[in-house]
Formats: C-alpha cells, structure tokens, sequence
C-alpha cells in the first residue's frame, strides 16, 4: 500500500526517468524504493535501470537513494 503522496508521484511518474518515454500497458516497470519509475529495458536494451545498475551504480540515477531496488 501506498500513503497518498506517494500514490499521486507514482500515477504522475508516467514516463521512464532514463529515455523520457511514456509508459505502455506491455512495458515492465520499475518502481523503485524512492519512488522513482523505470523501464526495465528501454526500447533499445542498451539502457534503462538494469543496465543502470549492471555497469554504473547501484544508486537511483535520479536521487542517488542507496540500492534503490
């Protein structure tokens, strides 16, 4: 469950923090421990945030949140 706030974030978080593409209903979506959203593969499977957290960093690209995940 969800407090409201987080709720609201997560419903305007519609679009992938790491290729600014919106979400589609078949797109696997990663929402993280600080709230942020995610493809988990973007559309050219050379980012998103498992190749985020494969070959950079295990923080949230956005707020550097310790294993986001």
């Amino acid at each position: 469950s969800f407090k409201e706030d987080e709720l609201k974030k997560l419903k305007n978080g519609n679009f992938c923090s790491i290729c600014s593409s919106n979400f589609n209903n078949n797109d696997l979506v990663i929402n993280t421990k600080c709230n942020h959203n995610y493809h988990w593969n973007c559309d050219n499977n050379n980012s998103g945030i498992k190749n985020w957290i494969s070959k950079f960093s295990h923080k949230c690209p956005i707020c550097r949140c310790e294993y986001c995940i």
